[in-house]
Formats: structure tokens, sequence, C-alpha cells
């Protein structure tokens, strides 16, 4: 890596030598980066960060220098030599190099931008870890850059002893992130969740939808309401499942998201039982929701969920010639069953 420095630092407070937060400290300077970013000059053709160029410029000048050594050994080879033939190779390797380098630049300034756009929208639901590593990585809070022979771009971090989270590739004490594997800030390996606004929005027009069906005097159809949650969720994927479960489904900034009343604990013990194991799940810690490898199972239980309110929403059914509440179809089967049963 072209740059270096120790993970930890030791300061003075109160007496006492305290470790410093690094990961918060990287994130906050990150943020502070970002902020302070022009998108219209990151926009521009061309540009590149000044924390990347001072990267770049001694790798160009580095593969130039190659170039020109294959370019003049050219010159004096036979043509029809197999010298020839691998020093003709070796410049094209180099004129590649230097095209993948330039769409890594412009892949790294459009995940910048995207990044600072998601980070006004972004969700409870987003990991810490996923965040930080967007921050090294689009946020300029890197240890080191590094440019491989074939113009690919990685980033590193220096780790401290026994410290292996958010490791990606390992390098002694470096975690390296390559910015293939980063890829982009929201669909990427760290995502950025953002705020499922339209999901949102669909929850609370499936509510009004149930009151205006209640008010007709129609039965809650559960099979169909839950049907209609699935689709969403699925439609939508993992990433907005999980922005939806850390979501403040009443929308007044007050109310428990599904995450943090799970945490807290809801009295349904379905929502305690591994859906593919059977399992119960004792530790009531909400950060695997943050995972998207756990979708299918959080997908069950918000739906469930989702479901339960909507239920909850329409409450039972008034006859509108009696004033009674109205008994549903099963209701009615088991009460025949009762009356005629031995």
């Amino acid at each position: 890596m072209a740059k270096k420095q120790k993970e930890e630092e030791r300061v003075f407070d109160g007496g006492e030598m305290g470790a410093v937060d690094v990961v918060g400290q990287k994130t906050r300077n990150g943020y502070e980066f970002i902020k302070n970013m022009n998108t219209e000059e990151v926009g521009a053709p061309n540009y590149i960060f000044g924390h990347v160029q001072a990267v770049v410029n001694p790798w160009v000048r580095k593969k130039r220098a190659e170039f020109d050594v294959f370019t003049e050994a050219m010159e004096t080879l036979d043509k029809g030599s197999d010298e020839h033939m691998v020093a003709n190779k070796g410049r094209e390797s180099i004129a590649n190099s230097f095209s993948t380098l330039r769409k890594q630049l412009d892949k790294y300034n459009m995940g910048s931008l995207k990044l600072k756009e998601s980070l006004g929208a972004m969700s409870l639901g987003t990991d810490d870890s996923s965040l930080f590593v967007n921050m090294l990585v689009y946020g300029g809070q890197s240890d080191g850059i590094n440019i491989d022979d074939g113009g690919k771009l990685s980033f590193g971090r220096v780790r401290s002893s026994g410290d292996s989270a958010y490791r990606q590739d390992e390098e002694d004490n470096i975690d390296v992130f390559h910015l293939d594997n980063v890829n982009d800030p929201v669909e990427g390996a760290s995502p950025i969740i953002i705020e499922p606004y339209e999901s949102k929005a669909y929850v609370w027009n499936l509510a009004e939808e149930t009151n205006r069906k209640k008010e007709q005097g129609e039965e809650f159809d559960e099979e169909w309401v839950s049907k209609r949650i699935a689709y969403e969720l699925t439609n939508k994927g993992d990433k907005n499942t999980i922005g939806l479960a850390f979501a403040d489904l009443a929308g007044d900034n007050s109310s428990k998201s599904f995450a943090d009343q799970w945490r807290d604990g809801l009295s349904d013990s379905y929502f305690y039982t591994n859906p593919e194991t059977g399992q119960p799940i004792t530790n009531k810690d909400n950060s695997w929701m943050k995972d998207p490898a756990n979708y299918a199972i959080l997908q069950k239980y918000l739906g469930r969920y989702i479901t339960n309110i909507m239920r909850d929403v329409h409450g039972p059914t008034i006859n509108k010639e009696t004033g009674q509440v109205k008994r549903t179809q099963a209701q009615i089967a088991q009460d025949i069953v009762k009356k005629y049963s031995k």
C-alpha cells in the first residue's frame, strides 16, 4: 500500500490512556469528506480525486517508462522474432492497463457520487460495517491505495492485532478492499440500505384499503393480504425488506420499527422460531436482520408482522343490520361442527 498509518493512537484523557475509536473517527471524517465533495467537479470527465492522484501519478510514470523500453526494443528487434512479438504484447498490455485505470477512476467517481446521494436517504437498517467500508473506499478514509499492473484499484486499512472485522482480503495486518468487489455503494457487497419510501407508502395504502373494506362490511381476508405483502417484499428485494424492517411504519417519527419491537420482545412466539430449522431464537440482537443473507427469514417475519397490523386495522366486522360483531365463515363452521357432533 502507498501509505499506512497506525490503526490506533493513544490519547491522554483525564490522566488515563485510552484507545481512539478509529472506526468511528474514520466514519465521521468520511461524512465530512462526502459533505464537502463538489458533485460538479467529481462528475466532470477525467476528474481524479487528489488522494487518488497521488497514487496515479507515479504509476503512470512507471508504466510510461516500461512502454518506452518496449518501444525502443522493438526498433532494434527483427519484426519476425519472438522477442519482437513479446515486446509488442508488452506495449499492448500497458495500453490496456491505462484504459482499465481510466474506467476504474470513472467507477470510483460514480461510486463517490452515489454514496453522497444515498447518505441522504440512508435507513437505520444499514450495517455499521457496510457504512465503514464505504467511507474507507469512497469517503477518502483508506490508509493506502494501490493500483495493480492491470490498472485495478484497491484500498487498504491497517488492522490492529486480533481485529478481523470488515476484511475482504488480507495482506499481513492490512484489510484490502478491491474496488470491483466493493462495487456500488447501494447494490454492492457492503450496501447502504435506503429508506423504503415506496414500500412504506404501499403499507399505508394497504391499511386504508383494509379499513375501507371493514367499513363496507367485508371480512378480513388474511390470505389475500398476506399474498399482497409477500409479493411487495419479493418484488422490491432483500435490501428494501431490510429497510422496511427498520422503518417507522406508522409514519409518526416516534413508533418503534419491527426490528426494535422484535428486539424488545413480541408476544407471538412465531417471531422467535427459525422458520427454516424450527429452533428457538434466544438472542434478541436484531443486527442479524441487516445481513442480506438472512433475507428469506426476515421476509417471513415481516410479512407476518404487517399482516397482523392489517388484522388490527380491520378489527371485527360489524353487521350493519344488527350492529353486532359479524362472525367469520370459519367461526360459523366451528359452531355447526359443535352443534351436530356427537
